[in-house]
């Protein structure tokens, strides 16, 4: 069981060494060194001095460089693999570069229900803007129903990817399926879900995800969308979701174009 002690690290997958962004991670490292621990992974490539010398003074912040390359989907199934060779640990996530992280809201009190991995809510863009699954009041303690009835109205609850903690103990099952990228978060929570993996809605937004950095998004055409839609909807078995999704698809676009 979870203590409220428990460490958690932040995954930080790059295409390359962004020093924004690694800026920006030695900054919010120094909050609760001791409960929060980072790992930044990008191929190989020459850091600015100082940035280098700060990580390497870091108590908290470790660089995974990779010889290869890895796609979208390689390189998140690769990054829980390598956690224990750089940190103790007891839950971990994935921070994205652009996005933004409130470790003073970080829910520590509420992962000491031991679950093998909670969907929490998050920020969209500002933090008056909380993003959480529809909840019907009949189904309030019902993880798998809240899920069901968010599939069935066209707004699937299993992304982003960034929102989710993850107890260690799951670290051998998260597999991404290469066939739909867009969709391989969803399809991965699914098959913990399907290989008996615990899970909670929580209600403890720490996470801003910042719309204008989702430059893969921006490189799909709206009918590489609808695929990923109906594959994940086929993959959950949720049939009678299919037209509400596509509906929300067109509508989202649509929303981008005006």
């Amino acid at each position: 069981m979870q203590t409220t002690n428990s460490k958690h690290v932040f995954l930080c997958p790059l295409k390359n060494a962004d020093e924004n962004f690694i800026s920006y991670i030695l900054k919010v490292a120094e909050y609760s060194p001791e409960r929060f621990s980072y790992i930044l992974s990008f191929p190989s490539k020459p850091l600015q001095e100082n940035l280098l010398k700060k990580i390497n003074n870091s108590c908290n912040v470790y660089l995974n460089i990779t010889t290869t390359e890895f796609s979208r989907c390689e390189h998140w199934q690769l990054l829980p693999q390598v956690i224990e060779k750089y940190t103790g640990h007891s839950t971990f996530s994935y921070l994205f570069m652009g996005d933004e992280i409130f470790l003073e809201t970080f829910p520590h009190e509420t992962l000491i229900s031991g679950q093998d991995f909670y969907l929490n809510e998050y920020f969209l863009d500002d933090v008056q803007n909380v993003k959480s699954p529809l909840k019907l009041i009949n189904f309030m303690d019902d993880n798998k129903k809240i899920s069901k009835v968010n599939f069935l109205i066209g707004k699937p609850c299993y992304s982003p990817l960034q929102k989710i903690i993850f107890n260690k103990r799951v670290i051998g099952l998260i597999k991404f399926d290469p066939k739909m990228p867009f969709v391989s978060d969803q399809t991965m929570v699914h098959e913990l879900i399907s290989s008996g993996c615990t899970f909670e809605f929580i209600s403890c937004p720490f996470y801003k995800l910042n719309q204008k950095n989702r430059s893969y998004e921006k490189t799909l055409s709206l009918s590489e969308k609808i695929r990923s839609q109906i594959y994940l909807y086929l993959k959950v078995r949720c049939y009678f979701g299919i037209p509400m999704v596509l509906i929300r698809t067109f509508l989202k676009k649509i929303g981008e174009i005006l």
